[in-house]
């Protein structure tokens, strides 16, 4: 079952994450923007009950003294919103790593719990008059990194935190002592190994004298290895330097 687990700031605790909304919808040339309120929220998964939530919760998920939280399950039909507010959930893109949610995963286990999946998220109740393009913007420059999160409005919906299916590994032989010189360049490109034209023969005449051909993980390493990140082969070449004055020899050196 899958359960949320919705903090918010305690009464009396100040909301800095809402005012630094404000001030940075502000300096975005945001306008029609007049409230904003802030929250965080856990979506825990597993075979559990209402009451061990409320227990993890209570020992790990929330600060008791500035905090204060709420569990319901998933998928919600009701949320901590007045009707004139709009609310914003930001959570992570499937795939990207959720290094919060899976400390309080672990440390839920150790607890006890049954707990198959976590995830975090942040939430934001907006007031105000703002346009669709507005909001946008506010979503895209304020709220979220669209680069690694998305934003669902209103009551989340989701069933299942599980993405995916179970790996399996699969041997992926490439046949690269076959290749002319118009297969090795393809091969570096869809291969995104950005090796040379001269390179691929050289990768290719190695495996010519080992009588096999290599494993897509054996020409990774070599494409890594033989990167400008970790050869600098810019700088990896002779080096004849020439210096002179007042048409006078100054300095003649080679550097290898």
């Amino acid at each position: 079952m899958l359960w949320e687990v919705e903090i918010l700031p305690a009464g009396g605790e100040k909301d800095y994450e809402g005012q630094r909304v404000l001030v940075a919808a502000g300096h975005q040339g945001i306008t029609g923007l007049q409230s904003v309120r802030s929250g965080r929220a856990f979506l825990v998964q597993g075979e559990l009950d209402a009451d061990q939530v409320r227990q993890g919760a209570a020992a790990l998920l929330a600060d008791p003294v500035t905090e204060q939280f709420t569990v319901r399950a998933l998928p919600a039909t009701a949320v901590s919103a007045d009707p004139d507010e709009i609310l914003l959930n930001v959570l992570f893109h499937p795939g990207v790593t959720d290094s919060v949610a899976e400390n309080a995963r672990d440390a839920l286990r150790r607890r006890g719990l049954s707990v198959t999946h976590a995830a975090t998220c942040r939430r934001y109740w907006i007031t105000g008059e703002l346009s669709t393009a507005g909001l946008q913007l506010l979503s895209r420059r304020v709220l979220a990194n669209e680069a690694i999160e998305q934003i669902a409005s209103g009551a989340l919906q989701i069933r299942d935190l599980t993405v995916g299916s179970e790996y399996r590994f699969r041997q992926t032989i490439v046949p690269i002592r076959t290749m002319d010189d118009a297969a090795l360049q393809d091969l570096s490109k869809r291969g995104q190994l950005y090796l040379s034209l001269t390179e691929m023969r050289t990768v290719r005449d190695h495996f010519i004298s080992l009588d096999r051909d290599p494993t897509d993980i054996e020409l990774e390493t070599v494409a890594q290895t033989w990167s400008e990140h970790c050869s600098h082969k810019t700088l990896a070449g002779r080096i004849h330097y020439v210096e002179t004055q007042g048409g006078q020899l100054q300095r003649d050196q080679s550097f290898n």
